[in-house]
């Protein structure tokens, strides 16, 4: 019992570490502590594209998106959970540009690291 405690604090743990990193790198645009935390493939939903992305192609996209969207601000709007292992975050990120919903989902990968498996990037309707 008390090893199960323990495995689960840890999770949490780590969890609340990556999520915790997130809102400072959107609102910086970080994109090497963003991207840090993808899986080895991740899929993309910017405006009405959508796409799967290597690491290294979603960094690119990245740079390409903070580039013409310099940073302002970044406040998380909502964290929850689903699908057993699957967790998200909804921030309103505010740049040069105007303002984008980012929804952020991450899944549990190997030793139970929270990864980002899927990030949408959407204009922000008013």
């Amino acid at each position: 019992m008390r090893g199960m405690l323990t495995s689960c604090a840890l999770l949490l743990a780590v969890s609340l570490s990556a999520s915790q990193d997130l809102p400072e790198a959107f609102r910086k645009g970080d994109v090497g502590t963003i991207t840090s935390q993808m899986a080895s493939t991740v899929q993309i939903c910017h405006l009405e594209d959508v796409r799967m992305y290597s690491r290294s192609e979603a960094s690119t996209f990245l740079n390409n998106f903070f580039s013409t969207n310099d940073p302002l601000s970044y406040k998380v709007v909502h964290n929850g959970s689903s699908r057993g292992s699957a967790s998200y975050s909804i921030g309103q990120l505010d740049t040069s540009n105007g303002s984008f919903r980012v929804y952020v989902y991450f899944e549990n990968s190997v030793g139970d690291k929270q990864t980002i498996r899927e990030l949408r990037i959407e204009r922000e309707t008013e």
